[in-house]
């Protein structure tokens, strides 16, 4: 569940500093200075935001590598719309004023909950640094190339949407070199998600649900393209009703074959094979002991052997380094 919650902490912190990220774009003269009065409101906001990336923080460490992104992007946006007249200092007051402050009040508030929990005060996330980056044994548990997210791993969480991903990743590099559109959301979407993907692929020990917290930053740049396909040249709604149903269909019909593959086929042996022992130790109810001399994790174990008339001792490989 820790990527799950490093997940939520990111996607909900990037929707409470929207306006710091992607600053104020469009409208007339006083529709921006009013979006500018109201920017000075969320101030709260992007405090609770930083709580968030701290607790992502306590949780799993290597969510810094998105928030350290993010940070320092809000100290630039706010140094460069700022009065004061060093750039400077007010680029390091944001970081540690802001940034650093409230991000530290959120891992004080994750140790407190590790406090009442554990009993004990405890920083989960310095065992988890110490014992993959420091000692480097996250390799036990396998190795994969460094270049894997990109040719494997975000192909992977992506699906049918990378299309979509690599049409914005060019569009985001095009357009952040035109002063029009200086609040395009993209290169500050991408200035996220790139370190948080070179800092992954440090690790020798790479996995899928390594990448899930920024799936739902890859799903705004896919969000935006599809808008756009389904807007076209025509403004009529009966036009852009119909391209939205062609490419939802098409997204549907697309995805059934890994839906098929995945829900049927892959991995499916220990699943099978603790159908097979479940089914014997229905026919014939009596005490059992079952040997896993399989790999760590490999196979659900008690919660498909649960037999209401038999006694199941399950033995198995463990992980220890």
């Amino acid at each position: 569940y820790a990527n799950s919650f490093e997940a939520v902490c990111l996607s909900v912190g990037v929707a409470m500093l929207h306006r710091e990220l992607f600053g104020v774009a469009g409208g007339t003269d006083g529709e921006r200075e009013s979006a500018r009065e109201s920017c000075n409101n969320h101030q709260l906001q992007a405090k609770l935001a930083f709580v968030l990336g701290g607790l992502g923080a306590c949780v799993r460490f290597t969510s810094l590598a998105a928030w350290i992104p993010i940070g320092c992007i809000v100290a630039y946006r706010k140094a460069s719309s700022s009065q004061q007249p060093s750039f400077y200092r007010s680029v390091v007051g944001t970081l540690f004023g802001l940034c650093g402050l409230y991000g530290l009040m959120g891992v004080v508030l994750g140790c407190a909950v590790d406090r009442t929990f554990y009993g004990f005060w405890a920083v989960p996330s310095l065992g988890n640094f110490h014992f993959n980056v420091v000692l480097g044994n996250g390799s036990l548990y396998g190795t994969h190339p460094s270049l894997w997210y990109l040719y494997a791993g975000l192909p992977a969480i992506c699906g049918v949407l990378l299309p979509f991903l690599l049409w914005s990743a060019v569009d985001a590099t095009a357009g952040q070199w035109r002063p029009s559109e200086r609040d395009n959301p993209l290169p500050t979407l991408f200035a996220i998600i790139s370190p948080y993907i070179a800092l992954h692929s440090v690790s020798a020990h790479k996995e899928f649900r390594f990448l899930l917290p920024i799936l739902p930053l890859v799903c705004i740049l896919v969000g935006q393209k599809v808008s756009k396909i389904v807007e076209g040249t025509e403004s009529s709604t009966h036009a852009q009703l119909r391209r939205c149903k062609l490419l939802f269909k098409g997204l549907l019909v697309s995805n059934f074959p890994h839906l098929i593959y995945l829900s049927m086929i892959h991995q499916r042996g220990p699943i099978a094979l603790n159908q097979f022992l479940s089914a014997r130790m229905e026919e014939n109810a009596r005490s059992y002991t079952v040997h896993y001399l399989m790999g760590c994790h490999s196979a659900p174990v008690y919660s498909h052997l649960h037999m209401p008339n038999s006694n199941v001792t399950v033995r198995y490989l463990d992980c220890s380094p």
